[in-house]
């Protein structure tokens, strides 16, 4: 394979992916944090765009199954888990945002009060012929079959759909009908018409149509109380349906008054039904999940741990990180090998890190400063007015054998009640601050050494990959995509060879391509509904706190690359928390709970950019000790565009908020 493909070029996979390609890519790192999906009980998954939700609910997909068993390889939800039948819908690939062909601006509104039931029955064919589907799939296997708890005998399975027939939930459109041919058949039909309707080649509702709607989750309910009485399924396996991309219901309308904008709650209206017979588990994106709660109908929510539980990929990342668990790192390292296996690349030593043969290892912190020094650091040192001669020179020929510790020694003796530091230290003993007081400052200054030497900061190495990813696979693959781009546009073909992986991309290059990656995401930000003005926020916040930061000479805040605002004066404000929420669900912002030292404090919550976009804004991207602290009105400011005005707290600094 030509060393000029790169592994990584095509980010979004899931809905191309064949049955081999799957098993071959797909990373099973996370199937034991997400066995709900795999059981009775309905289950929402969340996460940001390219998390993994589509990859994870794919294993509910027959096709999937019959992929692994035909490699022979062993399917990866484990244990009783696996025992379930499934089947569902892709709310982009059935073509259920053409419902947007049926609102008042595209057709006369004489059954405009009809669409979100249209929706409904739509749904439930869709969702009941991709179940047919998958007992055409299991009854060729006797192993898969068994796998599942299905009795795949052909006799039984006639028998079960005519009884399926009769029940009085499709309003007598299946009479006359005794096997699973038949029935097919009729739904055929059924989804055939609403592909002409939903195209405008259906000018009216015709009368079978408008009298045999049926309600939204109860054939596949009924479709699951069935099977199991029929004995074609046993009782002990799970019974589930999926939605996927449940936020491009999101996108048809933000207009509340439009019948589009029902759609999604007749979705929550199956899920408050809360019917045992079938579970019911749907992927999406966040925003579009805490926009609309309402069921269909009715006054009611659907209620988070009695209507469904959920699953926040970010959330389960977050909380491993905070355990110092390695699971994104695992799962980041399996994603990697998977790709440049599938690419045909070989690594010469397979039995090595192969992430860390392609990317090298990364600097220790303490190591990174010397990366901006140059020939003269003495000279990236600033010094103040008022410190003795001795000390300042002393200071700057300490800076050409250890830059970073130069620049702390110097912050250190500018904090409140260390200037005495300035007089007689001794250079070459014990600096004067404990553990802890360094490490909380070794990015902060870091990023200062770089700016007094305008240089931009440099990433390179696994760790840095991996961090600067930041719990998110979308942004590791966009990283790695551009690393392996730049790699290949600065390498002669006849330097390389064909069938090898890169040994330890060039430093530089990495670097460049980190920095692509991080402008490039915050450029995207504007491509999603309202992503202008997020995109607007987002870069006056980070040129803000680069300034907090950077102005800090002594370093006395080092957790200013980040923001904390008190949450009632957010429950004051619900534009500002919504417009907050969105851009963590737009992966613009992390949100985190912010625990304050202050007794009696209020109860705050903090935000820092997402990790992907902090090298270009030039912060730090680990989060360490008080993020600055804003108030609503300060919020406010940065998204109009008007200059911040100074805080109350006395945490900020003079000059932090000059325009």
């Amino acid at each position: 394979m030509s060393w000029r493909l790169n592994p990584f070029s095509d980010l979004y996979v899931t809905e191309s992916l064949t049955g081999d390609e799957f098993v071959r890519l797909f990373s099973d790192k996370l199937v034991r944090e997400t066995t709900n999906l795999f059981t009775q009980e309905n289950t929402i998954i969340e996460g940001v765009q390219g998390s993994g939700k589509s990859m994870l609910l794919s294993l509910l997909r027959p096709e999937i199954r019959l992929a692994y068993s035909r490699q022979g390889k062993k399917f990866p939800v484990p244990g009783q888990f696996g025992k379930f039948f499934s089947a569902g819908i892709n709310l982009t690939l059935s073509g259920a945002k053409d419902f947007y062909n049926l609102s008042s601006r595209r057709r006369p509104a004489e059954w405009e009060e009809e669409i979100p039931l249209l929706f409904g029955d739509y749904v439930n064919y869709q969702v009941v012929y991709s179940l047919i589907r998958t007992i055409e799939i299991y009854s060729r296997s006797e192993a898969l079959s068994k796998s599942v708890g299905m009795n795949n005998e052909e006799e039984l399975i006639n028998s079960f759909f005519a009884d399926l027939a009769s029940l009085s939930v499709w309003f007598g459109v299946f009479d006359g009908v005794s096997s699973l041919a038949q029935f097919k058949a009729v739904v055929e039909e059924r989804l055939k018409f609403y592909k002409r309707l939903l195209n405008l080649n259906e000018r009216f509702l015709p009368d079978l149509i408008r009298n045999t709607k049926t309600t939204i989750g109860e054939p596949f309910f009924e479709f699951g109380r069935q099977i199991k009485k029929s004995g074609v399924l046993d009782n002990e396996s799970s019974f589930v349906v999926f939605i996927d991309q449940y936020e491009e219901l999101d996108h048809l309308t933000s207009d509340k008054e439009s019948s589009l904008f029902s759609l999604r709650s007749i979705l929550n209206k199956a899920l408050h039904s809360r019917n045992k017979n079938a579970a019911i588990k749907i992927g999406t994106r966040g925003y579009s999940w805490k926009g609309n709660k309402f069921v269909y109908g009715s006054d009611a929510q659907i209620e988070k741990d009695r209507d469904y539980s959920l699953i926040s990929i970010s959330e389960m990342m977050r909380n491993q990180e905070a355990r110092k668990s390695s699971l994104f790192q695992e799962f980041s390292q399996d994603v990697f090998c998977r790709r440049v296996k599938e690419a045909g690349l070989v690594c010469e030593n397979s039995e090595n890190d192969v992430m860390e043969y392609v990317l090298g290892r990364s600097l220790k912190k303490a190591d990174k400063a010397a990366l901006y020094q140059g020939s003269f650091p003495e000279k990236k040192i600033r010094v103040d007015e008022n410190w003795p001669d001795e000390w300042v020179s002393g200071l700057k020929k300490f800076a050409r054998d250890n830059i970073l510790y130069a620049h702390l020694l110097a912050a250190y003796a500018r904090q409140k009640g260390k200037s005495a530091v300035v007089n007689g230290f001794n250079f070459s003993g014990p600096m004067p601050w404990a553990s802890y007081w360094e490490n909380e400052r070794i990015d902060a200054a870091t990023i200062q050494i770089a700016s007094n030497a305008n240089e931009s900061l440099r990433y390179f190495g696994k760790d840095d990959v991996v961090s600067i990813s930041g719990g998110n696979v979308l942004a590791f693959l966009n990283i790695c995509r551009a690393i392996w781009s730049t790699y290949i546009a600065a390498t002669s073909e006849n330097d390389v060879d064909p069938n090898a992986l890169p040994h330890h991309i060039p430093r530089a290059i990495q670097s460049v391509a980190i920095l692509d990656s991080s402008r490039a995401w915050y450029e995207k930000l504007s491509e999603l509904p309202y992503g202008e003005t997020r995109k607007a926020f987002i870069g006056r916040l980070g040129a803000f706190l680069h300034k907090a930061i950077t102005g800090d000479l002594a370093l006395s805040n080092p957790g200013y690359y980040g923001f904390s605002v008190a949450m009632d004066d957010l429950d004051k404000n619900p534009e500002m928390r919504s417009f907050l929420s969105n851009c963590v669900d737009y992966s613009s912002l992390v949100q985190k709970e912010h625990s304050t030292k202050n007794p009696g404090e209020r109860l705050r919550i903090k935000y820092y950019l997402v990790n992907i976009m902090c090298p270009g804004f030039r912060l730090p991207h680990a989060h360490k000790k008080e993020p600055i602290y804003l108030s609503v009105k300060q919020l406010e400011d940065l998204k109009s565009g008007k200059p911040v005005e100074k805080n109350k707290y006395k945490e900020v600094q003079i000059g932090l908020f000059d325009g």
